[in-house]
């Protein structure tokens, strides 16, 4: 979905292409930077007399964290803050004030609150972990405000009321 969305971006926004793009790639660098920093546990890797499941290895799909390619190179202990919501939200943030028709953005809406009943009901975080994601996409969003190159106008997003028409 990121990067169906950074296309669409690019191809119909391109004045407002930089800064989002920075925003969502300095906000994925603090979330990195908090791994390496401050690994925090996920829900799955309690145990389980806390009463977490880890669906992944209950209910093997096409990879599992346990065993292969993906327990050498995935860091078990980058739960805080989750990227997967801020990606998410990333996206909403790009979408709703961009896109015409109201399914679309109920839909862009309806994301990151998927999102969030995923990977709270499979034990990959807590609900702490996704506030994380919103406060770092903030910082990540102010950062990127400012450090993006001048010579772009700021990205378009519309008062309420307002039609694209009038833009």
């Amino acid at each position: 979905m990121t990067i169906g969305v950074l296309v669409y971006l690019y191809r119909r926004w391109s004045d407002d292409y930089p800064v989002l793009r920075n925003a969502i790639a300095i906000s994925s660098a603090i979330a990195l930077a908090g791994f390496a920093f401050w690994p925090l546990m996920p829900p799955r890797l309690l145990p389980a007399s806390f009463g977490f499941v880890d669906t992944l290895d209950q209910y093997p799909t096409f990879w599992s964290f346990q065993r292969g390619a993906v327990n050498a190179i995935s860091n078990q202990y980058a739960a805080m803050p989750s990227v997967h919501c801020i990606w998410a939200l990333w996206c909403t943030y790009v979408l709703v004030p961009r896109v015409r028709s109201v399914w679309a953005k109920v839909l862009a809406l309806l994301y990151p609150a998927g999102t969030l009943v995923s990977i709270v009901l499979t034990a990959n975080h807590f609900v702490l972990d996704a506030v994380a994601g919103l406060v770092v996409l903030v910082a990540g969003t102010a950062i990127a405000g400012v450090a993006t190159r001048a010579g772009r106008r700021a990205p378009v997003l519309l008062p309420a009321g307002a039609s694209w028409r009038d833009r």
